[in-house]
């Protein structure tokens, strides 16, 4: 979707000579005609389809792995809040809806991140729960949360001082997303 609104010249995008950087927000993407749709549909896809599968089924694997039922199940509400969350985004533009719009974008991240860290956290305290086959897969896991939990922080930094015109906020945020889908 960056690629054909920056080529169809939809959004500013630029890399000049001179040194300025637009990078267009995603939001600034899906606002634009029919490019929301697409969003919605494809992250509400990917969030029911496979993220939520993928929440219930690591809720399953934890209370079975001695973790307390009471923080499993705030990991639980916590991860089906980020499968919600991101197609609200695109439901509630943040052109008529700014106020949804952010509200959602921030549930989304911050949700997405403490659940990326604290599971990768647990998983790596009760390793041994785990067949010994899924033991690089869960250190991996593990480092990468870090990862995420630093460019979400990184991008909550960067709006607050930078906006969001400044090049730098809408790259982290496209980042951000991108790897949260691909954890």
């Amino acid at each position: 979707m960056l690629y054909v609104a920056c080529a169809n010249n939809m959004t500013e995008c630029n890399i000049s000579d001179s040194g300025r950087i637009v990078i267009p927000t995603i939001s600034d993407v899906i606002a634009l005609p029919f490019f929301d749709r697409i969003f919605i549909l494809l992250n509400t896809i990917y969030f029911m389809g496979v993220h939520q599968v993928s929440v219930r089924s690591y809720y399953k694997r934890m209370h079975d792995s001695a973790i307390d039922f009471r923080e499993n199940t705030i990991l639980f509400n916590v991860g089906m809040t980020s499968c919600v969350s991101l197609p609200m985004i695109g439901i509630f533009d943040c052109i008529n809806f700014k106020p949804f719009h952010f509200f959602f974008a921030g549930a989304f991240f911050l949700s997405a991140g403490y659940y990326s860290y604290r599971i990768s956290n647990l998983m790596y305290e009760k390793k041994s729960f785990f067949p010994k086959k899924d033991h690089e897969a869960i250190d991996l896991s593990y480092n990468l949360s870090y990862l995420m939990l630093g460019i979400i922080l990184a991008l909550i930094l960067s709006a607050v001082t930078l906006g969001t015109s400044f090049w730098v906020t809408p790259a982290i945020e496209w980042v951000a997303v991108f790897l949260n889908m691909n954890y």
